[in-house]
Order: C-alpha cells, then structure tokens, then sequence
C-alpha cells in the first residue's frame, strides 16, 4: 500500500469517527499520529537496523542512555555546559 493510499484511508476513518461523534456517539479515535508520507531511507533503513539488533521493546521510562547523552552532547555544543549525570 502507498503512502497516499493509506493517507486516504487515514482522512476516510478520521471523517466517519468525526460524523458518528457529530450524532453523539462516543468515540475514542485512535488514528492520530499516522504518517501520509513515505520514511526517508535512512529513517527506515536505521529501524530496520535495530530490529535485526534486537532492539525492539519499549524502552526506559527516562529513555535510552545512549541517545540521552547524545541529545545532552549537542544541547550543551549549542547552549553551554547542563547539568551533571548523577
């Protein structure tokens, strides 16, 4: 399927939730968040990646250690020196 293809199908399900909560049913719409454009190849080809690594779970609540401190690397490139890790 394509990304249009899916985008259509996408505007289809959020107009019929929207008519059938117009008429007072309730609705819980779960489509938010649903990509109508195709992944850049570095995007797809980087999950498809950690896939095969085995990383595939949720991860952290405070998030992976590893993209934290690169995140923290280039804020404080741009900002200064941050906080600390404990």
């Amino acid at each position: 399927m394509r990304s249009g293809q899916v985008c259509s199908n996408h505007r289809l399900r959020r107009a019929a939730a929207k008519a059938a909560a117009d008429q007072g049913t309730d609705i819980v719409d779960l489509t938010v968040g649903e990509i109508c454009a195709d992944l850049a190849p570095t995007i797809r080809d980087g999950a498809m990646g950690a896939i095969r690594r085995g990383i595939n779970r949720y991860t952290d609540p405070i998030g992976m250690m590893e993209l934290r401190e690169a995140l923290a690397s280039k804020v404080s490139g741009h900002t200064g020196p941050g906080l600390a890790r404990r």
